[in-house]
């Protein structure tokens, strides 16, 4: 995890940022009274007509469908002018509402997409369980796909854009998991003890017992 303000490495645990002092709590006082966010999609200020709400709710959830433990939320919102995107965004996702009580830390597996239709920015963030599972450049590839289509005032379909990217992204890296994790379907712990010197079965003992 990352500074949103400085990119300084941070726990999860750590309140404030050793490097700039960024906090929540700083954030709070820096950007006021926090917008409460709906899941799945959020147009407080209605740039959506009723067709394109029903377009970009109708792929969250099949997005959601297809990855039943990442819920998914397009955010639309214009931001004040001058505000920086990054804490901005982290704050957001951290008071807008999104999450319930027992959604903290390696259990938040949430996605906020977030849409500046004023500024055509767009920008994204992963919940803590996430984190460390999905590379970057998964979520940069997805941006940049929708960036495009946000630049020219196409905000619902800038959303989709982004959810099929992401779609095609994870597909990929559940393909690659096997390879991460050394994984073989045709082996098993009994074919790999008989295959192991009787003289390091004492050593493997330890490590195969949980």
């Amino acid at each position: 995890m990352l500074c949103p303000a400085c990119e300084h490495p941070l726990e999860e645990t750590i309140a404030a940022c050793a490097k700039c002092g960024f906090s929540l709590s700083q954030a709070d006082a820096q950007f006021g009274a926090v917008l409460q966010a709906q899941p799945r999609l959020t147009d407080l200020q209605g740039n959506l007509s009723k067709s394109s709400r029903t377009s970009v709710l109708k792929a969250t959830l099949e997005f959601e469908q297809r990855f039943p433990t990442i819920p998914f939320t397009t955010l639309i919102h214009a931001a004040p002018e001058g505000t920086p995107y990054r804490p901005y965004l982290f704050w957001l996702f951290n008071r807008s509402g999104l999450h319930t009580a027992l959604e903290k830390a390696g259990a938040n597996r949430h996605i906020l997409l977030w849409i500046d239709p004023d500024a055509c920015h767009l920008s994204a963030i992963l919940g803590y369980g996430l984190e460390p599972l999905v590379p970057d450049s998964i979520i940069q590839e997805s941006l940049a796909a929708a960036r495009p289509l946000a630049q020219s005032g196409q905000v619902a379909q800038a959303a989709i854009a982004f959810m099929r990217q992401l779609d095609l992204g994870l597909v990929n890296l559940q393909s690659q998991l096997p390879e991460i994790f050394g994984w073989s379907p045709e082996g098993t712990w009994s074919a790999l003890e008989d295959e192991m010197d009787p003289r390091e079965m004492d050593r493997a003992d330890g490590i195969l017992t949980y």
